[in-house]
């Protein structure tokens, strides 16, 4: 039966399973050898048009035909073929197929493309079964993404990768140049996190109350809770990732030390740890740049690392309501937290297998809480995201398993010296970057 049906695309669904005994097999035409699903695709392509090829006709199973008529299947491709133009070309989802079943898109003179998953007899001769998607057009290269992403003014990086044994680069553009990253860096405090679960030193469900020396500026909101409020550490991970809230991050960091978060940060093969030690916490920073005290950011930056870590200390006595925040780029080269997109990207990555753990359950969907942009499951079944910002400063970094199960990660950053960057634009090319790199084959 041919089921239509319009749920986030409109389907015409043939599905048969394979050959009974004793059924008739195909003649001797049809496809027999190792590439056969590759060489059924092809024809499948060519048959979108406004007269479909005969020998596709010809490599119809009899089980699909009982489900299906030619002349139905015919229509199809012929209303396609009107509305999109002939097909010219295909791209196998996810790079690859199996020998008897696969998924690929299928893309038409006209600029549209629509995925066909496609299966064959046991045998491999003939066809038995079907799946066409509602044709749109074709989503834009990853390659017209990073021209636009390069016009940006000041510096830009990108990093996209495909994850598996071996983290493979996949397209980049200053991949290893290292920027500040503005709140990305949380991704270091949640990987320690976990790491701190799984050795048994600490628990998700593990309270910790909040503390006044550890209360940081906006953003978030835990710095309008009481001072003794309990939380758990899974819930101060939850809000320092998906809100990024500087108190929680600041209580974690407390919780956790510095030294075990630097740690971390360098065993995921961090290219310039030392940039990061000692570890700032979010309040830290902001007393740091925006001080009364003129000369505290220079102390700070002339001393050497037991310098830096003692003078740190004697920042928690601070009041931060008595820092004036700038909206104008401060300091952002000198103090903050620095990474490439392939450092940010090898932090998703190690985030990633300690997920795999059973005490690191809680990682992805904290990731996942806040996604950067508006998703569809069905595309996406895990999305995990972490960004971070300050005037003059903007990182936005991904990961991804897509619905052939592939992950795969982006890390795009962007800084300037001479004002803000936009962050509603910076925002909209990183979720086109997203979007480009899914559909890398």
């Amino acid at each position: 039966m041919i089921h239509c049906a319009r749920t986030w695309f409109l389907c015409l669904l043939v599905v048969v399973m394979g050959q009974t005994a004793g059924q008739e097999s195909r003649p001797a035409s049809g496809p027999t050898t190792q590439s056969a699903l590759a060489d059924v695709a092809r024809i499948i392509v060519r048959s979108v048009n406004e007269s479909p090829a005969e020998d596709l006709k010809l490599l119809l199973s009899p089980e699909l035909l009982k489900e299906a008529s030619w002349n139905q299947i015919r229509a199809i491709l012929i209303s396609f073929g009107k509305r999109c133009g002939k097909g010219v070309d295909l791209a196998w989802f996810g790079g690859k197929h199996g020998l008897r079943s696969g998924a690929f898109w299928i893309i038409t003179e006209k600029g549209f493309e629509f995925r066909c998953d496609l299966s064959l007899t046991p045998s491999g001769d003939a066809i038995n079964g079907l799946l066409f998607q509602e044709p749109q057009r074709r989503t834009e290269q990853l390659r017209d993404v990073l021209n636009d992403f390069k016009k940006l003014p000041g510096r830009t990086a990108l990093c996209v990768a495909r994850l598996g044994e071996k983290l493979e680069l996949l397209e980049s553009h200053e991949p290893d140049l290292v920027l500040p990253t503005g709140s990305t860096f949380k991704l270091w405090i949640l990987g320690a996190l976990a790491q701190a679960v799984d050795e048994g030193v600490a628990r998700w469900d593990e309270s910790m109350a909040l503390r006044a020396d550890a209360m940081s500026a906006p953003s978030g909101r835990l710095q309008t809770w009481p001072v003794g409020t309990p939380v758990t550490l899974q819930a101060l991970a939850a809000s320092m990732i998906s809100e990024s809230d500087n108190t929680a991050t600041d209580h974690l960091l407390l919780r956790l030390g510095r030294e075990r978060v630097e740690s971390f940060m360098a065993s995921t093969g961090h290219s310039s740890p030392a940039r990061n030690v000692p570890m700032l916490r979010t309040r830290d920073m902001f007393a740091l740049k925006f001080s009364t005290d003129p000369d505290r950011a220079s102390r700070f930056l002339r001393a050497d690392i037991a310098g830096r870590r003692a003078q740190l200390e004697q920042l928690a006595s601070i009041s931060i309501d008595d820092l004036a925040v700038g909206s104008a780029p401060t300091l952002t080269q000198e103090i903050e937290w620095f990474a490439s997109p392939h450092d940010l990207i090898k932090t998703m990555d190690a985030l990633r297998k300690a997920s795999q753990r059973p005490s690191g359950t809680p990682i992805l969907p904290i990731l996942g809480i806040n996604p950067g942009f508006k998703s569809d499951s069905s595309r996406f079944p895990i999305l995990a995201y972490k960004g971070g910002s300050e005037p003059g400063v903007l990182n936005l970094t991904w990961m991804w398993r897509d619905d052939s199960g592939r992950w795969m990660a982006a890390s795009v950053s962007h800084n300037r010296d001479d004002g803000p960057c936009d962050e509603t634009r910076g925002a909209r090319l990183g979720t086109r970057v997203v979007e480009a790199a899914r559909r890398l084959p």
